[in-house]
C-alpha cells in the first residue's frame, strides 16, 4: 500500500482545528518497501542455507549437478549472506547503541526487566519528569497525535497550532538530538512559534518513549525485536522523517513552501537527508549544532568514549576500528552531501565552542573548506 491514510477525531484540542490525530504514512519509495520485505526473506534463506550445510555430506569431485554447485559454493551461497546480515543486522544494532541512546535512555517498553537497578532508577525518574512536563505541554494547547510509519511502528508526537493560522499554515517540524524526548523542551519552544502564527510538531524517534513497535502475538517483547529485525536502525529513522514529513504535507496539506524542518545534533543530519530525498517537496531547513559526516565525528569522539589517550596508539587503532564498524554496519549520516541536494531555503546554526560536536567537524566548517579550490558559498549572521 502506497498510499498515506488519515483519520480524524473528535476528542480533545485537535476537533477544533478539525487535524488528523491518526496519520498512516506511504512509503516513500518502492525500492525502501521491497527491502522491508526482502530483508526477513534474507534470513530465512540464511537460516536454511545452514542447516542444508551443516548436515548434508560434503560434494563428490566426480559431482556436477546443481546442487553440487550450491553445496561447493559455500562462501558466495552462505558465508557471504551471512555476513551481510550480520552486519546490517546485530552488528548495525549494537553501533546504534552509542549512536542513538535514546530508545536505551527513555524505554518505557519491554527491555525494562532486565535493566540493572542502578539504571532503572534513572530510567524511572526521566520518566517522572516527561510525564510531568509532557502535562504541561498538553496545557499550553499541545495536540497528541499518532503517526504510524510505513513498517508499522507508532510514533507519538505533539501538535501545536498557531495563533491566527490554519493547520495548513507555516509549520515547523522539530527533529531531536541522539539523546533526547520531545517531552525534555521546554514549553517556551512550541509558544513562541505559536504567538508568532507558526505550527509545531514535536515528535519522538521510534522506540523512545511511547514510540513503540505494534504487539506480535499479544507480546510488546516480540513486536520490539520484529521491528527491529526487519528494519535497521538507520533506515526506521529516515522512515520516522518521512513519516513525519508526509502527515504535514499530505495530511495537513501544509504547502511544502511553508515546512520548516529544524533539526538539532544528529537530528540536523536527519532533516537534511529527509529534505534531500525528496526535492519535488522544497522544504525550508535549519541544521542546528550538526556534523557534515557522522563517521568522522565518531571517529574522533570513539577514544574519548572508552577513556583512551587521545595521541596513543590504542586511540589510533580505536578510529581505524570506528570507522571500519561504522562503514561495514552502514551507520553513516553525509550531511554535507544531502546539503547540497536540497533545493529550498536553508541556513546553518553554530556554535564554536561546542564541546560534543567540535567545530571542525560541524557542517559549517565543512562548507567554509575548500573542496576542488573553492568553499561552498556561505553568509554569516552573529
Amino acid at each position: 500500500d502506497m498510499t498515506a491514510t488519515t483519520t480524524s477525531s473528535s476528542n480533545g484540542p485537535a476537533d477544533a482545528v478539525n487535524m488528523p490525530t491518526i496519520f498512516r504514512a506511504s512509503w516513500p519509495a518502492t525500492w525502501d518497501m521491497i527491502m522491508h520485505y526482502l530483508r526477513p526473506i534474507m534470513d530465512v534463506y540464511v537460516f536454511s542455507a545452514s542447516l542444508i550445510f551443516c548436515v548434508t555430506p560434503s560434494v563428490k569431485p566426480d559431482d556436477y549437478s546443481q546442487w553440487a554447485f550450491f553445496r561447493g559454493n559455500g562462501v558466495l551461497f552462505f558465508w557471504i549472506p551471512l555476513l551481510a546480515r550480520s552486519l546490517f543486522g546485530v552488528f548495525h544494532w549494537m553501533a546504534s547503541v552509542p549512536i542513538l541512546p535514546a530508545p536505551l535512555i527513555h524505554h518505557d517498553g519491554p527491555l525494562l526487566q532486565f535493566y540493572p537497578k542502578w539504571m532503572l532508577e534513572s530510567v524511572r525518574e526521566t520518566l517522572t519528569y516527561r510525564e510531568s512536563n509532557r502535562s504541561r505541554l498538553t496545557e499550553i494547547g499541545g495536540t497528541p497525535v499518532q503517526l504510524v510509519t510505513p513498517d508499522g511502528i507508532i510514533l507519538d508526537a505533539m501538535y501545536f497550532k498557531g495563533q491566527g493560522v490554519s493547520t495548513s499554515g507555516p509549520t515547523v517540524i522539530r527533529f531531536n538530538g541522539n539523546a533526547e524526548t520531545f517531552e525534555l523542551q521546554e514549553d517556551i519552544l512550541p509558544h513562541a512559534y505559536n504567538v508568532n502564527g507558526v505550527n509545531v510538531l514535536l515528535f519522538n524517534y521510534r522506540g523512545v518513549g511511547r514510540s513503540r513497535w505494534p504487539r506480535l502475538w499479544g507480546s510488546d517483547m516480540a513486536g520490539m525485536l520484529f521491528g527491529m529485525w526487519t528494519t535497521p536502525s538507520v533506515c526506521g529513522t529516515m522512515l520516522d522523517a518521512w513519516t513525519v514529513l508526509e502527515y504535514v504535507v499530505r495530511g495537513l496539506r501544509v504547502p511544502p513552501s511553508k515546512v520548516v524542518l529544524v533539526g538539532q545534533s544528529i537530528g540536523g543530519a536527519i532533516a537534511t537527508r529527509v529534505a534531500a530525498a525528496h526535492p519535488s517537496w522544497p522544504v525550508a531547513l535549519c541544521n542546528s549544532r550538526s556534523f557534515a559526516r557522522l563517521s568522522s565525528l565518531a571517529v574522533e569522539l570513539a577514544p574519548a568514549f572508552f577513556g583512551m589517550p587521545s595521541g596513543s596508539s590504542k586511540a589510533r587503532t580505536m578510529r581505524a576500528v570506528t570507522r571500519g564498524c561504522l562503514c561495514a554496519t552502514g551507520w553513516e549520516l553525509d550531511a554535507l552531501a544531502a546539503w547540497f541536494k536540497t533545493p529550498g531555503f536553508k541556513w546553518i546554526e553554530v556554535v564554536n565552542s561546542d564541546h560534543i560536536i567540535l567545530h571542525q567537524h560541524s557542517l559549517h566548517a565543512a562548507l567554509l573548506r575548500p573542496a576542488g579550490g573553492s568553499s561552498a558559498p556561505v553568509s554569516s549572521m552573529d
